[in-house]
């Protein structure tokens, strides 16, 4: 599904407007990054990609057990 998305658009920064590509893997979890090094304030997450992965699962119980939930941006 992944390489679908990267093949069917083009993906920018809704900071910066630079360029984004989707980097996932087996290890990595699923986000997008700038295509070239950017000054850009919201390039680097703060947040290790297991604390994401932790704020993602909660998100999905929370909705499974009926309560409304949302996440923060984590982009300025």
């Amino acid at each position: 599904m992944i390489d679908d998305w990267r093949k069917s658009a083009d993906y920018y920064c809704p900071c910066c407007r630079m360029e984004l590509t989707i980097k996932a893997g087996s290890v990595r979890v699923p986000h997008f990054a700038h295509k070239n090094s950017s000054s850009c304030r919201a390039s680097s997450e703060p947040e290790s990609a297991y604390h994401l992965m932790g704020k993602r699962k909660l998100f999905q119980w929370f909705l499974s057990h009926g309560y409304q939930v949302d996440l923060k941006p984590t982009f300025p």
